[in-house]
C-alpha cells in the first residue's frame, strides 16, 4: 500500500517544524504566487534561461495538514511546480 503525502509527512516531522518550501515559479506568476501564499520573505533564483524563478522558503508549520493547504493554495497558481 502506498502511503500519502499526508501520511508521510506525518511519520517523518515532528510537529511543530520549520518547514522548508521550495517552488519554481513562472516569472509571470510570481507576484500571483506571493499573494495567494501571503509570502513575503523568501529567498528567489532565476532560472538560466529568466522564464522562472525558485522561490524557497521556511515556515513554522504546526501540523502536516497546514504543510498540505500550502501545496494545495499553490497548486491553484499556473505553471508552479513544488520541489
Amino acid at each position: 500500500m502506498q502511503k500519502t503525502f499526508l501520511e508521510l509527512l506525518q511519520e517523518q516531522h515532528q510537529w511543530p517544524t520549520d518547514y522548508l518550501f521550495k517552488f519554481v515559479v513562472p516569472k509571470k506568476n510570481v507576484a500571483a504566487f506571493c499573494q495567494a501564499l501571503d509570502l513575503q520573505d523568501f529567498e528567489a533564483k532565476e532560472s538560466s534561461g529568466g522564464k522562472y524563478q525558485s522561490l524557497t522558503f521556511r515556515w513554522k508549520m504546526h501540523t502536516a495538514e497546514e504543510v498540505v493547504k500550502v501545496y494545495q493554495k499553490a497548486a491553484g497558481i499556473e505553471g508552479v511546480i513544488s520541489l
